[in-house]
């Protein structure tokens, strides 16, 4: 029962950090973040990951062998894979909106990085001006 419990909790607390927590740090804005299947999917991804690592630990810890709980936790981490890499449910506004945040957090990262070569300067504003233009345009589709 405790490694049941213990295994909700560490799923909830991953997906709610790689839904809402990761986005706030890594993106330009906070008018960037989306909700959208790719984040929810790979949220998932992640949040199982965890519980099969975490399935593991308990295994060495009780010198168990849960071999049910990694059958399911395995396949559902395979079906959230395929799902994922196959754009399954996923619409064009989906996308874009993916497509929006990722740009985000490229510009922040190219913003917040301390450089003097005068070269690297302009490919920065370059990769800043060219997002900000795509972002521009997903605004208006969307």
């Amino acid at each position: 029962m405790y490694l049941t419990h213990n295994i909700f909790y560490m799923f909830i607390f991953t997906f709610i950090v790689n839904m809402f927590i990761l986005p706030l740090l890594i993106s330009n804005s906070y008018k960037d973040i989306t909700i959208n299947m790719n984040k929810i999917y790979l949220s998932i991804i992640f949040g199982l990951l965890l519980v099969i690592s975490q399935v593991y630990s308990f295994d060495i810890l009780l010198k168990t062998s849960s071999k049910k709980d990694y059958i399911i936790y395995i396949l559902l981490l395979v079906l959230y894979i395929y799902l994922y890499r196959n754009q399954m449910f996923i619409n064009d506004k989906n996308i874009l909106k993916d497509i929006k945040e990722k740009n985000s957090s490229i510009i922040q990262i190219s913003k917040s990085t301390k450089t003097k070569n005068p070269r690297i300067k302009s490919f920065y504003d370059y990769i800043n001006n060219t997002l900000e233009k795509q972002n521009g345009f997903i605004n208006k589709i969307i």
